[in-house]
Order: structure tokens, then C-alpha cells, then sequence
């Protein structure tokens, strides 16, 4: 859909997007990371898929949780700090969105983004 607008701050949604990406190519080391955007509901959907390491089953309910979660096999990500997912989760839960994921180790990882839709009756709003 070419009308894809969320609401919120544009910094925010590019620290979400920039995070997610850069954290994708950084667990891939052979194949490709994608993009895409849709509506959803009441919604957009962002997904950023990757064909990197993955995440661990067990680690999935709290990668978003703890800051610093780097997860066992993981220690090849080099330049990486931890923080992007938590930030990530901090972020969208500020724009009054949500974030999942789902991941297999050594096949990739899979992040969804759902942020609200914007409309044009919160324009004068109060944030």
C-alpha cells in the first residue's frame, strides 16, 4: 500500500528501523536480509527478516526484555553492543506499538513491528 504512515516520532521510527537492520546484517554472513512494510489492522507491520545465525528457542521471551543480550552463538557479531533489540522494544512501546520475534538457529531470525496507523483526527492531539 502506498499510504503506509505511522504516528509517532520520526526519530524514534528510525532508531526501530536502523536497529533492526543494522542487526540483521550483522548475523548475516551469507544470504540476505529483507524489508517490508504492510498495513495491518489498525496499523503498519514493519518485518525484518534475515538468513543469519538465528536465536535460540529459550532465549526468544526475553531478547527484548534485557539489555546487552548478545545469546550463545551470537559472540561472532562483532561490533555489536547488545542494546539494539531492547532499544528497539523501548522505542516502540513508546510509539504505542509492540515487537516480536521468531528465529531458528542457524537459519534466521524474523522481527515484527506493529506501530499505529496515523490519522488524521491526532493531529492536534496532545502527545
Amino acid at each position: 500500500s502506498p499510504n503506509l504512515v505511522v504516528w509517532g516520532e520520526r526519530s524514534l521510527v528510525d532508531q526501530v528501523v536502523e536497529n533492526l537492520i543494522d542487526n540483521a546484517i550483522k548475523a548475516t554472513k551469507e544470504g540476505q536480509v529483507e524489508v517490508h512494510c504492510r498495513a495491518d489492522r489498525d496499523g503498519v507491520l514493519l518485518e525484518v527478516r534475515d538468513t543469519g545465525c538465528g536465536i535460540p528457542e529459550e532465549d526468544l521471551p526475553t531478547i527484548f526484555e534485557k539489555p546487552f543480550y548478545q545469546g550463545k552463538g551470537r559472540e561472532t557479531l562483532e561490533q555489536s553492543t547488545g542494546v539494539g533489540l531492547y532499544l528497539v522494544a523501548q522505542y516502540a512501546r513508546s510509539l504505542g506499538g509492540r515487537v516480536r520475534a521468531e528465529s531458528q538457529v542457524g537459519k534466521g531470525s524474523s522481527f515484527f513491528v506493529h506501530l499505529p496507523l496515523y490519522e488524521k483526527k491526532r493531529e492536534g492531539a496532545a502527545a
